[in-house]
Order: structure tokens, then sequence, then C-alpha cells
């Protein structure tokens, strides 16, 4: 089931919302993740550390790929993956505790 059906609004409110909130994220997105200045910085190598003994780590890295429903209309290539789905990707770091300390999305 869409979200147009779903919520009975029209494809172009559901386009203009979701515009309007991803807007929203990328404004505020500094405020929440953030890479640790110094003073943190040595909290985290302690904790790397005591979790499992890793000296000098800064943030555990992954990634995984946001499969695409439909091929995009514009240059979809640049969406194509290894494993031939159309895709974008999504890569976080994340400190001691699971924060989410960095993070990237964008096409392949």
């Amino acid at each position: 089931m869409s979200i147009c059906s779903r919520f009975e609004v029209s494809e172009g409110s559901v386009i203009l919302y979701v515009n309007c909130v991803m807007k929203a994220i990328r404004n505020k997105k500094s405020e929440f993740v953030q890479w640790p200045k110094d003073n943190n910085q040595s909290v985290i190598y302690t904790g790397f550390q005591n979790i499992g003994g890793f000296q000098n780590v800064i943030g555990a890295i992954d990634g995984t790929h946001f499969i695409l429903t439909e091929t995009p209309t514009q240059d979809p290539t640049a969406y194509f993956t290894r494993k031939k789905r159309y895709a974008i990707q999504c890569q976080g770091i994340v400190d001691f505790k699971g924060i989410l300390l960095c993070n990237r999305i964008a096409w392949i």
C-alpha cells in the first residue's frame, strides 16, 4: 500500500512533505551529528579500549543500501549496484556507545 492511498493524499503532497522533512533534517544535522571535539575524543578512545581492547579508535563504520523500488529517471546507472539493483548508499560512523558521529547518504 502506498503512502498516498494509506493517508488519502496526493502524490504531489507526499513529495512536497518528504522534501520539507528532508530539508529540516539536513538543517538540524550539524546540531545532533558531530565529529567529537578534543575533550570527547579521549572518552571515546577509552570506551573502545574498554569494550574490545582497540587502541586509538574513534569510531566504528558500517554501511547499507536503501533499495529503490523504481528505476531513477535521471542518471540511473549512478544508482545501479553490483548486486544489479538500484539503490542509495548510506554510511555511518558510531562511537563505542553506538551514537552516530557522522553519516553520508548518496548514490553509488
